[in-house]
């Protein structure tokens, strides 16, 4: 009261302005975007009243909310087990471990020894790719074949020049190496045996 009466105003007149103040733009907006809100939220729940036959909208709301939670669970443990996954893959994968830029850069012994370890870690894939790259590198150091980084496998028969001596043994692992890399075949413990033991005979104890 002393305050109003400092002023001037009485109760009607504050209250009059206050009015005036709330029925202004800003206030305005506020509101209306929160019956947008509102009415979103309540078509949202009444959709999925309809979607799960529940016609009581509070139960419809409840069911609602119990379903976005478990989704959010859901998602997160998706995302755990993603990034679980991506922390583990170096340390039990031959190839993950070994990129495809290093793959490149490595030499023969290099090359060997990821194929023997993606072989111990039942990666046979990984193991015939990285055998047969070393058989390749390995054959070019000596002459007896072209390698380009570039080429394909396939390639490598046709543009590499392979020698007479060589060619037999390559051209069969070719298209065998294809299917099994693509999964069209499947790749054993003995299909990494066998090209380990040709790696072994035309290479001998080169990069071994």
């Amino acid at each position: 009261m002393i305050a109003l009466q400092s002023t001037g105003l009485d109760r009607g007149e504050v209250r009059a302005h206050v009015d005036r103040i709330l029925q202004g733009d800003e206030f305005q907006h506020s509101g209306t975007l929160f019956r947008w809100i509102d009415e979103k939220l309540s078509r949202a729940v009444e959709w999925f009243g309809d979607l799960i036959g529940v016609p009581d909208p509070r139960a419809a709301q409840r069911a609602l909310v119990v379903f976005l939670v478990l989704l959010a669970c859901a998602l997160l443990w998706a995302l755990y087990r993603t990034l679980r996954d991506a922390r583990r893959a170096p340390a039990g994968d031959g190839t993950a471990a070994f990129s495809e830029e290093a793959v490149r850069a490595a030499g023969v012994a290099a090359l060997r020894r990821a194929a023997r370890a993606a072989a111990a870690a039942h990666d046979h894939v990984g193991a015939l790719r990285l055998y047969f790259r070393a058989l390749v590198l390995g054959l070019s150091e000596r002459g007896e074949l072209r390698y380009r980084d570039a080429w394909t496998n396939r390639e490598l028969l046709e543009r590499g020049a392979p020698r007479a001596e060589v060619l037999p043994l390559l051209a069969p692992l070719v298209p065998h190496l294809d299917a099994q890399s693509f999964g069209h075949e499947p790749a054993g413990a003995d299909d990494v045996a066998r090209l380990a033991d040709l790696c072994d005979r035309l290479l001998g104890g080169q990069g071994a």
